[in-house]
C-alpha cells in the first residue's frame, strides 16, 4: 500500500481554515477513495491545528499540540523541520505533499513531492507592493522544486503560467470538493431551520464576512466602512462566520 504524507506546514499555523480543511478531509479519506491502494499520513510534530486530532494515531505522526500564539509558528519552525526530516525518514513515503510553501522541502531526497496552488493574489498585489517579495521568492522556489503542482482551477493554472513560466506539463488542474450533502431534503430542512433561526435574531438583511478577522482578508476595512456609514448600519445586520482570529 502507498503511503501518502502530508507535511505539518500549515497544521503549524492554522487553527481552523480552509487549507488545513482540505489536507485533513484527502489525508482521512484517500484510503476508501483510492479502493484501499494509498494511505495518508500527517506528519505534524508540533502543530495547533484542532481537525488533525480527530485522525487516528496510525494517520497522525509524533503530533504534539499547543495554543495558538503570536510568533508560535517561527518558534516551533527549527523544530518542526528537524522532527519531520527524522519521521519522514522512517515512513517510507511514496510521496510528500507539502501543505504549504518552504524554503527547503523535509522531503527524504529520492521521494516525489507535490504542492497545491489555490491562487495568485500575492503576485497580483506584487505589482503594487514590495511587501510580498520575500515570500513570493519562497513560493516560486517551492513550485519549481515540487515534481508536480496542482491548481483548484483552469483560472490559478493560466497564471501560474504567466507570473512564473511553470510547465504546463508540470501542472494538473483538481477542483475543490465538498462535504455538504446533496439531498434535496437534507438542504430543504437546513433552508428552513436557516430562515427561521434568522426571523428570530434579526427582520434586517444581512452582510456576510467568512473567514479569519484578521489580516488580508480584510475584515478591519469592513467594520470600519460598516460603522462609518449610517445606511449600512440601518439598513444590514454584519455577521461573521469563522475563527475568532
Amino acid at each position: 500500500m502507498k503511503q501518502i504524507v502530508f507535511d505539518y506546514q500549515v497544521f503549524a499555523m492554522q487553527t481552523y481554515g480552509g487549507v488545513s480543511r482540505y489536507y485533513f478531509e484527502l489525508c482521512s479519506r484517500l484510503h476508501e477513495l483510492s479502493n484501499h491502494e494509498m494511505r495518508g499520513r500527517i506528519v505534524a510534530p508540533i502543530h495547533v491545528n484542532e481537525y488533525i486530532q480527530k485522525l487516528p494515531k496510525s494517520q497522525l505522526a509524533g503530533s504534539f499540540r499547543f495554543k495558538r500564539f503570536p510568533g508560535a509558528w517561527r518558534l516551533a519552525h527549527p523544530f518542526n523541520q528537524f522532527l519531520s526530516r527524522k519521521l519522514l525518514s522512517q515512513a517510507n513515503a511514496n510521496l510528500v505533499h507539502e501543505t504549504f510553501y518552504s524554503q527547503h522541502s523535509v522531503a527524504p531526497k529520492k521521494c516525489p513531492t507535490v504542492v497545491t496552488v489555490y491562487d495568485m493574489l500575492f503576485e497580483e498585489q506584487a505589482k503594487h507592493s514590495h511587501a510580498y517579495q520575500s515570500l513570493l521568492q519562497v513560493k516560486k522556489k517551492a513550485i519549481e522544486r515540487a515534481d508536480r503542482v496542482i491548481c483548484i482551477s483552469e483560472s490559478t493554472k493560466r497564471e501560474l503560467i504567466k507570473f512564473l513560466d511553470i510547465p504546463e506539463s508540470k501542472i494538473s488542474t483538481i477542483h475543490l470538493g465538498f462535504e455538504l450533502s446533496t439531498d434535496a431534503s437534507v438542504i430543504a430542512n437546513a433552508n428552513v431551520k436557516f430562515i427561521n433561526d434568522s426571523k428570530k435574531s434579526t427582520t434586517k438583511p444581512y452582510l456576510l464576512h467568512v473567514g479569519y478577522r484578521a489580516g488580508y482578508k480584510n475584515f478591519t476595512t469592513l467594520l470600519k466602512a460598516f460603522a462609518a456609514s449610517d445606511y449600512l448600519k440601518n439598513a444590514f445586520n454584519l455577521v461573521t462566520f469563522g475563527p475568532t482570529r
